[in-house]
């Protein structure tokens, strides 16, 4: 049986609705990625054929995705602070949420000329990316480094870089959190990993992203509690960290500050649906 645009999209969409809250825009996107033709060209060509070959490719990406597999890892593209990525399976899916980094951290950064930057645990490279992107149309003479313990996860963010043209900007290094660093910076970021182990079956939908990047620990602060033992020792005077945290965490991590560190100048920065995400720190 052949299908149009139009008609594929209509006899798929219910396929996705328990897993979905937009299934058709779901299936347009299958098809769009996989004929390599965007929203436009279909809403000016609704009743195109869709070649066998691709019809036969979309039914097998739909049986993925009714188990749950991310559509982006499918495309292999997530959109994040208005640039798009490259993702696999061997790096986190970007967060909306994970933009307050890069927003605060520009906000940060904006009035220096001379700018050094470290992004640790960059994944996808979208927190290095998106600000060396900011940056370069400001004029900022920025040095980024990103690092991350993944070898793929540093070859992704490269690829990202280069997608983006930011790869001068950005040195990428293969590093567990601060092991090969030697240098101090103007502002650390970081969005570690932060879901307790014990929550594993409470987040089904995760079973597909690398779990290094996911957990950390029973109480899933790990990471956190090392970056804050560690982090003054790689920061300029007056510099600026920040680290994205999970949604129940803010009271355990604000007792580790007063109790185990002297930072005095630090602020917890809420989402946009009120909800506590990002740790600023001020030196």
């Amino acid at each position: 049986m052949s299908y149009t645009y139009e008609n594929l999209v209509f006899t798929l969409k219910d396929e996705l609705k328990e897993i979905s809250s937009i299934p058709s825009r779901e299936v347009q996107i299958l098809i769009e990625s996989l004929t390599k033709k965007d929203k436009m060209y279909y809403i000016k060509n609704p009743n195109e054929e869709i070649p066998e070959a691709i019809v036969l490719k979309i039914y097998n990406f739909i049986k993925k995705r009714q188990k749950g597999y991310p559509l982006e890892y499918m495309i292999h593209n997530k959109e994040f602070y208005g640039l798009n990525f490259y993702v696999d399976s061997a790096v986190l899916i970007p967060r909306p949420e994970t933009e307050m980094l890069v927003d605060e951290a520009f906000k940060f950064l904006k009035p220096k000329e001379d700018i050094s930057i470290l992004d640790l645990g960059t994944g996808s490279g979208c927190i290095a990316v998106s600000l060396a992107h900011l940056l370069k149309y400001k004029g900022s003479k920025c040095k980024i480094i990103a690092t991350d313990k993944s070898f793929k996860a540093i070859k992704i963010a490269r690829r990202n870089a280069t997608t983006n043209k930011v790869k001068s900007q950005i040195k990428f290094i293969e590093s567990n959190w601060f092991e090969n660093i030697n240098e101090r910076y103007d502002c650390i970021i970081s969005n570690p990993p932060y879901v307790k182990k014990l929550d594993k079956e409470k987040f089904p939908n995760l079973i597909f992203e690398p779990e290094d990047a996911l957990y950390s620990g029973d109480d899933g602060l790990t990471d956190i509690k090392y970056l804050l033992d560690n982090v003054q020792n790689f920061l300029n005077d007056d510099g600026l960290f920040l680290c994205e945290f999970g949604y129940d965490e803010k009271g355990d991590i604000e007792k580790y500050i007063k109790e185990k560190t002297k930072f005095t100048k630090y602020e917890f920065l809420n989402d946009l649906a009120g909800i506590p995400r990002v740790l600023k720190i001020l030196f």
